[in-house]
């Protein structure tokens, strides 16, 4: 069975009560100095946004407390980010976009697959938007700007996209601007990596019935999810979440070391009956350490730096089993993370943690951290109920 693994390159996470002033600023082309207008400018993974003006300026309402990834994207340009702080938003921006490569040389053009969509559009669908039962519900509006590229030499396939992915999530009431930036295939690995940065939009809709089953799946889709864990793990509360954290450790092989005490290689035969000799020998083969797994301690693992954010490391992998009943030890889903890098990742109260591309996950997560689940970072911090029963998505 094939294992997915997938870079969470998106950030999730939930808003604090309190909100900062406004950031205003003006998008240019980095080499004409012309104002950039039909732009988007936003908090990733957010549904706070908007466009550029006619001569290039912005306005951001409302800048939520913490830190966040301000994205600025353009057809025909790289995408610019900056991480900004509500303690020390800058009084005006000027930010200029540089000209992708495709753009500035019309003589070099990647070839892509003509029928991509018909060889591999399943696969993207599954990988990108995801196979749980939200999927169903999330249409990509504008497949077409899905371009397909696959090296026969790497065995490898990457997709890319001419302009911002609009994605419709009927399941969770949201309409979504998806900037992707890579996606890729490794089938000599078989590991599946992707990221982009999100826009949301809420869906208008006056009946009462289809916006109460929508807040009832957004609580689904949050539950055990990355955003519930980097919470919880922030604010100490994994048990009460229902979150087990477990790690390997290496421990001494004692066992070797007392069949080296009692075992003499150089005996005379017979000293010792067969069954003990090959035991013997079959201990004296392993390594000198053990790999245990053993519950994590959290106080080892977030330590607390400046600025009310913590930071999160681990060697290793962390084992995350989330109990959706927590009257029972056996009802639970099973996600493992790793860092990419030996450096810690930030984490905040919001849910957010930097830099999200440094966190590699497999299991339950890389299946359920998807697009179809996804949830903005304005998305109100729910009060869980630690003793009530967690359903599946």
């Amino acid at each position: 069975m094939k294992q997915t693994l997938s870079l969470i390159a998106f950030i999730i996470g939930s808003i604090f009560s309190t909100w900062s002033q406004s950031l205003s600023g003006t998008v240019m082309d980095a080499i004409t100095g012309k104002p950039v207008s039909g732009g988007s400018v936003y908090l990733n993974t957010s549904s706070i946004g908007a466009a550029t003006t006619e001569s290039g300026t912005f306005l951001l309402k409302r800048i939520p407390h913490g830190k966040w990834d301000l994205i600025v994207s353009a057809i025909g340009y790289d995408t610019y980010t900056l991480r900004i702080s509500s303690d020390s938003l800058p009084s005006e921006l000027e930010i200029r976009l540089r000209q992708n490569a495709s753009e500035l040389s019309s003589l070099t053009v990647e070839a892509y697959l003509k029928d991509g969509w018909r060889q591999w559009g399943k696969f993207f669908l599954n990988n990108f938007i995801g196979t749980t039962e939200n999927a169903s519900s999330c249409q990509i509006l504008n497949k077409e700007a899905l371009r397909f590229h696959y090296s026969m030499k790497n065995r490898k396939l990457t997709v890319s996209a001419t302009a911002p992915l609009i994605i419709h999530n009927k399941a969770l009431g949201y309409d979504l601007q998806y900037q992707l930036e890579a996606f890729s295939y490794d089938m000599k690995t078989d590991v599946v990596l992707y990221k982009g940065y999100p826009l949301f939009r809420e869906m208008s809709d006056g009946e009462e019935n289809k916006r109460r089953r929508w807040e009832e799946r957004r609580k689904k889709a949050y539950l055990g999810s990355m955003h519930h864990f980097v919470q919880s793990l922030y604010a100490g509360s994994l048990a009460e979440q229902g979150f087990l954290v477990e790690q390997t450790i290496r421990i001494p092989n004692a066992e070797k070391e007392r069949v080296k005490k009692v075992f003499d290689p150089k005996a005379p035969a017979g000293t010792y009956p067969d069954d003990s000799l090959h035991y013997y020998w079959r201990i004296l083969k392993q390594s000198d350490q053990l790999l245990q797994v053993v519950r994590a301690d959290t106080a080892e693992l977030v330590k607390d730096i400046p600025g009310g954010s913590r930071s999160l490391f681990f060697p290793g992998a962390l084992y995350v089993k989330y109990f959706k009943d927590l009257s029972t030890t056996y009802d639970h889903w099973l996600s493992e993370l790793r860092l990419t890098t030996p450096s810690p990742v930030e984490i905040d109260g919001s849910g957010n943690y930097f830099p999200a591309e440094n966190v590699l996950a497999s299991g339950y997560w890389a299946q359920s951290e998807k697009i179809c689940n996804l949830l903005p970072l304005d998305y109100p911090m729910l009060a869980v109920d630690p003793g009530a029963k967690r359903l599946p998505l």
